[in-house]
């Protein structure tokens, strides 16, 4: 399924590619940015020269405000919210585990529960925009949120106060997969319930789609798809969105 959404959004692009000029600004969130942001620099380097990528990294939050307020083209952001003015559809959907030392959150692999998660220290962004790009369920939300002394909307911060023991937190496994692979934490899925997050791809519903957004769309479809396919991004794929 996921190699046929790669091979068809690769048609695509060789379909439209030759005419395709002009700068596309895409914004992508921080996670977004670490699982595919090379293999789509690369395609649109090789597929689709006569276009300029402007790639803008920032919280869901933010993109979802730069959307609105036209300094973005299209975007790749977590548990938007509902807005008349923006086209929103789900493409990925990741489940999130508890991440930290073992002294914090105890034998790796070993399925946790969400109340035992928030008795744990956690370290989790700002409230709003950040949180909800983490978590949708406002209940759950405001469970873990209750417990978390510490708030950090910086990736690079969490990546340092991970490793030092400061406190666990809740994320993906692509936002953490370095300090995974480098034995620097250990990560527990999260069971009853378990909780997951969909990456949506948003853009104005009014504005005029050129040849070269629609292709950028293509080469964003196919970079997900493909890192997800190939085992680097641990998520899955959402093959019924028509972008």
């Amino acid at each position: 399924m996921i190699l046929r959404t790669v091979e068809q959004a690769e048609l695509d692009v060789r379909t439209l590619s030759d005419e395709a000029t002009g700068t596309v600004n895409v914004g992508l969130a921080h996670s977004v940015m670490q699982a595919m942001a090379l293999p789509l620099m690369q395609s649109a380097r090789r597929d689709c020269p006569g276009v300029t990528l402007h790639l803008v990294e920032g919280l869901s939050g933010v993109l979802f405000d730069s959307l609105v307020a036209g300094r973005l083209d299209l975007a790749l952001v977590y548990n938007p919210p509902s807005d008349s003015r923006i086209e929103s559809r789900p493409v990925v959907e990741e489940d999130l585990i508890c991440v930290g030392t073992e002294e914090i959150v105890g034998p790796p692999g070993r399925p946790i529960s969400f109340a035992e998660v928030t008795e744990l220290p956690l370290l989790l962004p700002s409230q709003g925009y950040a949180t909800r790009a983490l978590i949708e369920n406002h209940a759950l939300r405001s469970k873990l949120q209750f417990r978390a002394p510490l708030q950090i909307d910086s990736l690079t911060a969490m990546d340092q106060a991970l490793p030092a023991g400061m406190g666990c937190s809740v994320l993906a496994h692509v936002t953490v997969r370095r300090l995974l692979a480098e034995g620097l934490v250990c990560s527990r899925p999260i069971v009853d319930p378990p909780i997951s997050r969909s990456l949506h791809f948003v853009m104005p519903r009014n504005k005029p789609q050129t040849r070269s957004i629609t292709v950028m769309r293509q080469l964003m479809l196919a970079a997900a798809a493909g890192e997800i396919a190939a085992g680097r991004w641990q998520a899955r794929f959402i093959d019924d969105t028509d972008l």
